[in-house]
């Protein structure tokens, strides 16, 4: 029997396969192999049961990626940038109340922030700059937005 595992990993949902630090990719019984990538360790949000998860900086409309804020709020310092569709581990998310892009439609006109999932970078960036799945550029007359990440419950932050 081969192994790729780095670490062991109990899944709770597929959908949101990125837990403890593994990102399974591929899984066959019949071969009794798995193939794995290494991710950010997963991390529990205020004592609940949000692990850490992949979403994808906005490759729809320009400016294209992702702006990583200090804080959950467009005018905290901007410390970095992600390029259209990176891959961003989030583990939580905040609704600052305050649209951070007003004119856009629903749901890109909300107020919320994804808090970043790494070691070594913190900070946020907003629900209008990520998506649920890679996306690619709209024409000029498609005003479809993407497909948007789910916000799950039991990964909302209390500021």
């Amino acid at each position: 029997m081969r192994r790729s595992i780095e670490r062991s990993v109990m899944i709770k949902a597929i959908p949101r396969l990125v837990a403890a630090g593994v990102l399974i990719s591929a899984c066959s019984s019949s071969s009794e192999s798995v193939t794995t990538t290494t991710v950010p360790d997963a991390t529990v949000v205020d004592d609940q049961d949000c692990v850490a998860f992949a979403v994808y900086s906005q490759n729809r409309f320009q400016p294209y990626g992702a702006a990583i804020r200090k804080e959950p709020d467009v005018l905290s310092d901007k410390v970095g940038s992600f390029a259209p569709n990176e891959v961003i581990a989030v583990d939580g998310w905040y609704d600052s109340g305050e649209p951070i892009y007003p004119t856009n439609s629903k749901p890109w006109d909300s107020g919320v922030w994804l808090r970043l999932s790494y070691d070594n970078q913190e900070g946020w960036v907003s629900f209008p700059g990520v998506r649920a799945v890679p996306s690619s550029p709209a024409e000029p007359d498609d005003s479809y937005g993407g497909e948007p990440v789910e916000l799950l419950p039991e990964c909302e932050i209390q500021l």
